[in-house]
């Protein structure tokens, strides 16, 4: 229980917490939790509010990674960027329906263990126009909460919201479909063909067939649609699986019409647009998404489902160079797509001589990823790196999240001082 002089208080702010941890009650005198009042507290488990406190500052309760339980106060009208921001411990956040002003993307990421959250309306917001700038309705998957089970939230019609929300709202929904309630499926759905041409070359990029069966699902794919919208992009993208998921889709509207199948005509053409090229090319180029320029190759995406991975140094006649953010990244649990939870279960990594970066956060949340190789022609690889106040991060390390991780590499090389420098295991070649 807490005392009053764990508090420092300040015209009603709370400025810092000096206590013990353990189960604290935030007294009745604050009216405000400050900024980083409570920021990397190793010992606090819980916390409970009065029903008097409005306002929460900015990263009041960041990296309080014990802290199991919030209760926040009912007439809470603010919270500040990264409030809750890595409490990896919290499992359930409910927030009050008073709450006006926050970006709720902002103020709760890297809740790893995050199952459920509450996201009100806000009392007070009555535009469109504002609640869509103050709290973005569903178009969030929040950044490093993985495991959400339940999202319970307010809907607004996608057509009342701006165009870019909505298409990061309906990713949203592709990937992780079954954390929505289903008042707003019908919604979703129907704004999904409606947003299509810019939705499914990404699609196809992760060939993520699960999101195509939403597609399927609003009844709207038919005959004179499928090979032109679907089926010819699919092929282009060399996303096998979606192209698959088609062909029998074809197959099945076929047999209820006389409209005769044009799958030979659509692969013919389709192969012909394209360059010659070899069988080892063209199955690297099914492995991977990449963007290339200079004949210098940045690897985007890992699309396969092996347990042990070859970074190559070479796709085609151009250089593999770069290694870019989230191109492998994994997840903590439920509520992810598939190439995430593909990746969470890769087990060792080699990567051929030649490749010289590898960007931050390229390998998030590889949980069982046990060995890496890394040449040494590897010369940069990130790690946290903030602005010059210290307080906006620039960079998040290359291996973040991956525990079991030991990086094999050449005695001298830039990996082994990056290793010993970020405390990885290391073993010298």
């Amino acid at each position: 229980m807490s005392s009053a002089s764990d508090f420092i208080i300040k015209n009603g702010i709370l400025k810092k917490y000096v206590g013990p941890g353990g189960y604290v009650v935030i007294p009745e005198s604050v009216t405000e939790i400050g900024n980083e009042a409570f920021a990397d507290n190793k010992n606090i488990t819980e916390i409970c509010m009065h029903d008097g406190l409005q306002r929460v500052g900015k990263k009041a309760f960041y990296n309080c990674r014990q802290l199991a339980k919030i209760t926040l106060s009912s007439q809470l009208v603010f919270a500040g960027e990264e409030a809750f921001s890595f409490c990896t411990n919290l499992k359930t956040l409910i927030l009050p329906d008073s709450l006006v002003v926050a970006n709720v993307d902002k103020i709760i990421n890297d809740c790893w263990n995050l199952r459920e959250i509450y996201i009100p309306r806000g009392a007070g917001i009555k535009a469109t126009k504002d609640y869509e700038k103050l709290m973005g309705p569903w178009y969030l998957r929040l950044d490093g909460c993985n495991r959400i089970e339940k999202i319970t939230a307010p809907h607004i019609s996608c057509e009342q919201i701006a165009e870019k929300r909505v298409l990061a709202a309906l990713w949203g929904y592709l990937c992780s479909p079954e954390i929505y309630c289903e008042h707003v499926v019908e919604d979703y759905q129907q704004s999904c063909f409606k947003f299509r041409k810019k939705l499914l070359p990404k699609l196809y990029t992760e060939d993520n067939v699960d999101g195509l069966r939403i597609f399927a699902n609003t009844g709207k794919i038919t005959l004179k649609n499928i090979d032109k919208d679907f089926l010819e992009p699919a092929l282009v993208a060399g996303a096998t699986q979606c192209v698959a998921f088609l062909l029998n889709l074809k197959n099945e509207c076929t047999t209820s019409s006389k409209t005769p199948p044009r799958t030979n005509s659509i692969i013919k053409s389709t192969e012909n647009k394209k360059k010659s090229v070899s069988p080892e090319e063209r199955m690297l180029k099914k492995l991977w998404g990449f963007e290339e320029k200079n004949n210098k190759i940045r690897l985007l995406t890992y699309k396969g489902e092996e347990t042990t991975v070859i970074i190559p140094a070479h796709i085609g006649q151009s250089a593999v160079a770069v290694i870019a953010r989230g191109a492998f990244t994994g997840t903590y649990g439920h509520g992810s797509n598939r190439r995430e939870r593909a990746i969470s279960e890769i087990v060792s990594i080699e990567i051929q001589d030649g490749v010289r970066e590898i960007q931050g956060a390229a390998f998030r949340w590889c949980n069982n990823l046990e060995m890496i190789k890394i040449p040494k022609s590897v010369k940069k690889i990130a790690t946290y790196r903030f602005d010059e106040t210290r307080k906006k991060l620039l960079s998040e390390p290359a291996f973040m999240g991956c525990p079991k991780l030991t990086i094999y590499a050449p005695a001298g090389s830039y990996a082994e001082t990056y290793a010993k420098e970020n405390n990885i295991p290391f073993v010298a070649e």
